[in-house]
């Protein structure tokens, strides 16, 4: 149960970063330069989520197992 939770946050949040990277790409010609600058955080902001995240699984799973 807890596994299972743990996977599917960390999926959602790295599909949320895929999502918002496409966006950023699609987006680059057509938005000003404080919507990008915008964007570029919220893209930093992302990945340390996912980052931490996948750090908090790592170390539960640890515990847990031990």
């Amino acid at each position: 149960m807890y596994l299972n939770y743990s996977i599917s946050i960390k999926a959602a949040t790295n599909s949320m970063c895929i999502l918002n990277f496409i966006f950023l790409l699609l987006a680059n010609r057509l938005l000003t330069s404080w919507f990008m600058l915008a964007m570029h955080y919220l893209n930093k902001l992302c990945y340390t989520v996912a980052a931490s995240f996948t750090a908090f699984y790592i170390l539960s799973f640890t515990l847990v197992n031990s």
